[in-house]
């Protein structure tokens, strides 16, 4: 009887064990999900407290990606940024930049910037997944950090880039308010 209570939690833990280790694994490789909801306004506010809203100008979705054209709420000139995912990269795009970031993204992963889909250019890289960050609307976990020469941005699932710091540590950005 002994041995086989012994046998029996054997196994339960063994399982459970691989349970855990499989849950953790697909936890790491599943595809990342930054794209905001257009149905609502973001508020971002940057060190010296001007702030700015964005709101959906426009949405489409295609085959395989989506797209979402963000116009500043605050500002005479309206120019606003473009926010794309396709089943292998997000991307947001202002005045001809455009930042992608792979959906599956792992610490080392190098980041480049197109300018007007030519010029491929080194940005930074990916150094953590997994960060917790702090900001005035609430805090984030599990988000993605990529540095920059100049910078670190965190990526935060269903919103994008939540913070913006510079290698001091000093807040560039950060999202204040979602409505």
């Amino acid at each position: 009887m002994r041995k086989k209570i012994i046998l029996f939690f054997t196994c339960f833990v063994l399982i459970f064990s691989m349970i855990s280790v499989t849950t953790d694994i697909s936890a790491k490789t599943a595809k990342r999900n930054f794209m905001k909801n257009p149905k609502k306004v973001y508020t971002y506010q940057s060190a010296k407290g001007f702030k700015q809203s964005i709101k959906a100008h426009s949405t489409s979705s295609k085959k395989k990606q989506r797209q979402t054209v963000w116009l500043y709420l605050n500002q005479e000139n309206t120019h606003g940024l473009n926010e794309q995912q396709t089943s292998k990269y997000y991307s947001i795009s202002y005045s001809g930049e455009e930042i992608r970031i792979t959906r599956t993204p792992k610490v080392g992963t190098k980041i480049y910037s197109l300018y007007y889909g030519k010029d491929k250019l080194y940005e930074g890289k990916v150094i953590s997944t997994r960060a917790k960050v702090k900001t005035k609307y609430k805090t984030f976990k599990n988000c993605v950090v990529v540095k920059t020469k100049t910078e670190k941005n965190y990526y935060a699932d269903g919103y994008g880039i939540v913070k913006r710091v510079d290698n001091k540590g000093k807040v560039i950005e950060q999202l204040i308010k979602v409505k």
